[in-house]
């Protein structure tokens, strides 16, 4: 999972992301347990399990158990009431195995998350696998459909 902070304002300076749950169509998934602070615009990676293959993430979390067949993923945060605060959930159809769906460069705002249009599979492989994505980077610009 990468995440990029946009806030509306850039006064507001960094976030810390500790504490943010991960979660799929169950609705159990792991959180952020340390505190990861992020600056406006900064990519953060956050991997599940406690190694990868791709490199050093900013995070790691427990297991999050994502479907080719179709999921969805949803980021949440309790506040300190003790309520979950829903932030997004993305739902998709199916995707390809070791290619990871990716929000186009072009559109990183939050204004069109669920648009599955603003989506695409990336086309990046992965140095010294046959995986595609880009942990850890920018994304890129999704191709337009032929």
């Amino acid at each position: 999972l990468e995440v990029v902070y946009k806030p509306t304002d850039a006064a507001l300076g960094s976030v810390d992301l500790g504490g943010l749950g991960i979660a799929d169509s169950t609705g159990s998934g792991p959180s952020i347990g340390d505190s990861l602070v992020v600056a406006p615009d900064q990519v953060v990676w956050i991997s599940t399990g406690s190694l990868s293959c791709y490199g050093t993430p900013d995070a790691y979390v427990g297991s999050l158990g994502l479907n080719n067949g179709g999921d969805s993923i949803s980021i949440s945060y309790v506040d300190s009431d003790g309520s979950e605060v829903l932030f997004d959930t993305l739902s998709y159809a199916s995707s390809t195995s070791g290619v990871s769906l990716q929000k186009d460069a072009s559109s990183l705002d939050s204004a069109n998350d669920a648009d599955l249009t603003s989506w695409c599979e990336s086309t990046v492989e992965i140095a010294g696998t046959t995986d595609h994505g880009t942990p850890g980077t920018a994304n890129e610009a999704c191709l337009a459909e032929n």
